[in-house]
């Protein structure tokens, strides 16, 4: 019995070295919750990370956002939903701000703030490239003689453009740009600069701001913003303490969106690289809170720990990510429908999804969630079948005519033999799919070869095709899914995103309507049409819609959320 208690503490020791600069004066309605890595910074336009957008959800606001329980596009710092005009071929989306909304110093979130935002974004010297390239379709950003009136004007015509102009977090001028550098460059200007032009005065301009916007105090203690949250204290590698703001103006308004809750006094974010470690902490009740990288199997063994259920809730909820195997359709192995729909009928989905979910995931037949309106509940799963995997790979040609035990065919008057690669992250999900499709494609005589290669090498070499299956994951926006990107043949270029190589008249133009469509029965129909051509042509093989899954202390009243993280530590009410 002494033995175990010495190794008990031991182990409260070993765990207490994330905690060993704990935040000074912590306050009873103090909310712990574990990160598993460092932001790399929480300046909005720059930050690259998902634990920082995360945290940058509480310090900032956008002018619109998507409501994480319903998926509703709401009005955050802006007083309404755009006001949509047209003229002479353009779109308008004229926007009204809150006439409450201020900065922390008191003085008035205005049509300017957002003008430098978006400048801070568009200026080619700033590192903003993914974000950079949502804001681009807008022709200009025309003020009015009220301050807290603006509208952004394009030719664009495209479905998603209110919220791609909209769903940016506003940064306050004054403090990001004090002296008004982007003041002196006009929107085109900045848009349409050449950068290679050392003479020219606003490329000067350009560069001198983007040197300023980088320091590094924009990222931590100066990353303030209009939210109702402002960072504390913030120990690298340890903690990041924020605290709830005092008489600020949008308390008012928690009742109209999530953006304004703010329920508990502090939010302190612990960083506990190990998983075991951080549920040690959470037993010993120096966490409340541990989401998102938690794995299915310690949530299930959790769960199933009386002791501990007592006071711990399990929550679940749907996530807004789905994963699934990339398959480069251009390859001539792959390249008839039969041969993907053989290897789509080699996995048991079933056994996978409860040996790497503990059967907390939605099994799914396109490249959208089962949660979405317009997904297509009529297509069924691929069911395992390996005969019948064996009788598609037959119709598609491949025979074993040297009985080595591998299929071939002749193709330009050479033999293919069946031996594909098969590309994951070591030691993660992808890499069990890929051993688990290895053994069973085996027996239908295809020889798979598995290869570990990290996430940029393996994106760098799907971007330039020299790949056969890769096991991938993607996270999908909150509001009406756009297919062009990943499935429009103008996408599958070098670099582009298109990595299957899918597509073709038909569907680039059921694309194309989408984007292009009003929400209603109109849109969703053309949803179904282009997830039909997507069961029917196998360009992937889609597994899994994961759900979130969390673990909070009892003493808080917490509800999952749909999009990433899967829970808005803001909105969390002590009991």
């Amino acid at each position: 019995m002494r033995l175990f208690f010495k190794s008990q503490i031991l182990v409260i020791m070993i765990i207490s070295v994330g905690f060993n600069c704990k935040p000074t004066e912590s306050v009873p309605g103090s909310l712990s919750v574990r990160i598993s890595r460092e932001p790399d910074q929480l300046n909005p336009v720059l930050s690259v990370t998902s634990i920082a957008a995360n945290i940058q959800n509480l310090l900032h606001l956008p002018l619109m956002d998507y409501d994480p329980y319903t998926q509703e596009y709401v009005p955050i710092l802006a007083a309404q939903l755009a006001e949509t005009l047209h003229e002479g071929g353009m779109t308008g989306y004229r926007i009204t701000i809150r006439q409450e909304a201020v900065w922390d110093d008191g003085s008035p979130i205005t049509a300017q703030d957002v003008l430098f935002t978006l400048k801070a974004t568009l200026d080619p010297f700033v590192k903003s490239d993914s974000k950079r390239s949502v804001i681009e379709p807008i022709d200009s950003i025309s003020l009015s003689d009220n301050p807290k009136v603006f509208t952004f004007w394009t030719d664009d015509n495209y479905f998603l453009d209110e919220q791609s102009f909209t769903n940016n977090f506003i940064l306050q001028e004054s403090v990001f740009d004090s002296t008004q550098l982007l003041r002196k460059v006009d929107w085109n200007t900045l848009k349409y600069l050449n950068i290679a032009d050392s003479t020219s005065e606003y490329r000067a301009i350009a560069q001198k701001f983007a040197d300023q916007f980088a320091d590094p105090y924009f990222g931590r203690e100066g990353a303030a913003g209009a939210g109702p949250y402002k960072i504390d204290q913030w120990v690298s590698n340890q903690y990041l303490r924020l605290k709830k703001k005092t008489n600020w103006w949008g308390h008012r308004l928690s009742d109209s969106a999530v953006n304004f809750a703010a329920y508990p006094d502090e939010i302190i974010y612990y960083i506990i690289p190990e998983e075991a470690n951080a549920v040690t902490a959470l037993k010993d009740g120096l966490l409340d809170v541990i989401a998102t990288d938690i794995s299915p199997a310690m949530f299930e063994n959790m769960k199933n720990d009386s002791l501990l259920s007592t006071k711990i809730n399990f929550i679940t909820g749907p996530s807004n990510r789905y994963v699934y195997i990339s398959i480069n359709n251009k390859n001539p192995i792959l390249e008839d429908k039969n041969t993907r729909r053989a290897l789509a009928q080699l996995l048991d989905l079933d056994q996978l999804k409860q040996n790497l979910f503990k059967g907390y995931a939605d099994r799914i037949t396109a490249p959208f969630q089962p949660s979405k309106s317009y997904y297509d509940t009529s297509l069924q799963p691929i069911p395992f079948d390996i005969n019948r995997a064996q009788s598609l790979l037959a119709a598609a040609g491949w025979i074993d005519s040297d009985h080595n035990g591998i299929l071939d065919k002749k193709w330009l008057n050479k033999r293919l033999d069946l031996k594909l690669r098969f590309v994951a992250t070591p030691g993660g999900l992808g890499q069990q799919v890929a051993i688990h499709m290895q053994e069973q494609a085996r027996k239908a005589g295809i020889a798979i070869e598995i290869i570990s290669k990290p996430i940029h090498l393996m994106l760098e070499d799907m971007q330039h095709h020299d790949f056969e299956l890769a096991a991938l994951a993607d996270s999908q926006y909150p509001g009406p899914d756009d297919p062009y990107p990943s499935w429009s043949t103008k996408s599958y270029v070098e670099d582009g995103q298109n990595y299957t190589g899918f597509g073709g008249a038909v569907s680039d133009s059921i694309i194309d309507l989408i984007r292009h469509s009003e929400p209603g029965d109109e849109r969703t129909n053309l949803y179904k049409q282009f997830q039909k051509i997507i069961y029917d042509e196998q360009p992937a093989i889609f597994l899994f819609a994961p759900q979130n899954l969390m673990v909070v202390n009892k003493k808080w009243d917490a509800k999952a959320a749909s999009v990433r993280p899967g829970y808005f530590a803001n909105d969390f009410k002590l009991r």
